[in-house]
């Protein structure tokens, strides 16, 4: 999943450097962090990857804040992506299964957008609760 991710985040950054969006290439929040000015509206992680591709390259960094899953708050967005790293390292490929698995166990289907659809997985939450209390990443595990 890391190389799939390092792979597609090269592209994007490469390509949106070369149309003039900008784009950076680091190492934080557990991940290879890839940012692109390209406004494919978020990010997202693939195990030890991560791809910004929210717009504004100036927006997405180490203290971008986002709202969480279930808007009562907003949280560091580069602690919620590393949340979903550790999540890789502990369930490996079977990760983006396991988030769609949960997010339709709990009414996923019923929903009417993508957003709203990854709303109600347990995977999202805890990285959330990870980013704003730094409890466990891990889904079901709860606070340490």
């Amino acid at each position: 999943m890391t190389a799939f991710g390092v792979v597609t985040g090269a592209i994007l950054s490469g390509a949106s450097l070369i149309t003039g969006h900008g784009g950076r290439i680091s190492i934080e929040n557990n991940a290879i962090t890839f940012t692109t000015g390209f406004n494919l509206n978020g990010s997202i992680t693939f195990g030890n990857s991560i791809i910004h591709a929210g717009g504004d390259i100036r927006r997405w960094n180490v203290n971008s804040t986002v709202s969480r899953y279930n808007r009562a708050a907003y949280v560091n967005l580069g602690k919620h992506e590393e949340a979903h790293t550790y999540q890789y390292q502990t369930y490996g490929i079977f990760t983006i299964a396991l988030l769609l698995a949960s997010a339709i166990a709990n009414g996923g289907l019923a929903t009417s957008s993508f957003h709203d659809f990854m709303a109600k997985s347990d995977f999202e939450h805890a990285a959330d609760d990870y980013a704003q209390f730094g409890w466990s990443p891990i889904p079901f595990k709860g606070p340490e």
